[in-house]
């Protein structure tokens, strides 16, 4: 059956499709000090995924471009994924405290398709790593900067290949002043690239002003500024098989909010 909404698409069923069966295999440690001052956490994932029988697209281009698409079973489809993280506390005297988070994320994918009657195989690698500073002056000041860079690159049996990475600075602070009235404001500094595109950068700076009360601070009133650059783009910038996209969603952009809150802050009887 052909949708009439969508005539470039035609999907096809296959009487002699098997069910697939997933294989997962993971490892993980984690370790941690139990020390009250100065704290550290390390994290180490080692996970394994293989697929049998994986039930994959086998897609046909007529001579005017129509997508001719029906599922069938292929071998040869996995991936893994290396995962680590640490994070440590430092503070010289009850009034600093500094703070050290980094991660760092592999993955690799192996996944095979037919095109026009042929085997294609992709092979996807993806990095995600980030750092990120913080420091924070008793309950009144606190200050963060995090560094994010996101890269890919897909390369196909048949001589095709895609690669791309994105790019994400943020600042954030806080300010306790007077005591029950918290300033805060963050902004990240974006950088998108894709393969035959130009670059795209943007900022989005957001910042809001809160203030506690009644008893315990169980009450709280927020005024928010969001986008305050009107810069917001929502950058779409990934690949996926043969295919890699890179685009715009469509999203809110610069708008401001007061919300009303209230903490009961009450636990059993």
């Amino acid at each position: 059956m052909v949708d009439s909404t969508n005539i470039w698409y035609i999907p096809k069923g296959n009487l002699n499709i098997k069910p697939e069966y997933i294989q997962t295999w993971q490892w993980k440690v984690s370790l941690q000090s139990r020390k009250p001052k100065n704290p550290y956490q390390v994290n180490l994932l080692l996970d394994y995924n293989s697929t049998k029988d994986k039930i994959a697209d086998s897609i046909f281009y007529d001579n005017v471009g129509r997508r001719i698409n029906y599922n069938i079973n292929v071998a040869g489809n996995y991936y893994w994924h290396l995962g680590s993280s640490f994070r440590k506390s430092y503070s010289p005297n009850k009034n600093h405290t500094f703070r050290l988070y980094t991660s760092y994320d592999l993955y690799h994918y192996n996944t095979p398709q037919y095109l026009n009657a042929e085997l294609v195989t992709s092979k996807s690698i993806n990095n995600n790593m980030s750092i990120e500073i913080s420091y924070g002056y008793l309950n009144l000041l606190k200050l963060s900067i995090k560094q994010g860079i996101d890269f890919y690159e897909n390369r196909q049996s048949n001589s095709q290949q895609y690669h791309g990475n994105n790019n994400n600075t943020r600042f954030t602070g806080s300010w306790n002043f007077p005591k029950k009235i918290t300033w805060a404001t963050n902004i990240n500094f974006n950088t998108n690239k894709a393969q035959n595109q130009p670059t795209v950068n943007y900022a989005i700076w957001n910042a809001n002003v809160t203030y506690r009360f009644m008893k315990g601070n169980q009450a709280e009133v927020k005024l928010s500024a969001l986008d305050i650059l009107n810069q917001n783009r929502s950058i779409l910038n990934i690949t996926n098989r043969n295919i890699q996209t890179f685009g715009f969603n469509n999203v809110l952009r610069q708008y401001f909010m007061l919300s009303i809150a209230y903490y009961p802050r009450k636990f059993g009887k």
